[in-house]
């Protein structure tokens, strides 16, 4: 799911949001650590500011 995830973001495609939620806590370091490495980046973060670019936040009704 981390490499759908992965593949859906950079190609821009529709749907990355969903298998973000699927994924929950459970990032795996591969395949974010491979791009993440050649930025310079730490691939947990990258895999949160991924995350965070597709995913909205959800928002309570009082």
């Amino acid at each position: 799911m981390n490499y759908l995830a992965f593949t859906l973001v950079a190609s821009g495609e529709h749907g990355a949001a969903a298998v973000f939620n699927e994924i929950g806590p459970y990032a795996t370091n591969a395949p974010w650590e491979t791009f993440s490495a050649s930025l310079r980046r730490d691939w947990h973060s990258e895999f949160l500011r991924m995350r965070a670019s597709v995913v909205r936040p959800r928002v309570r009704h009082r």
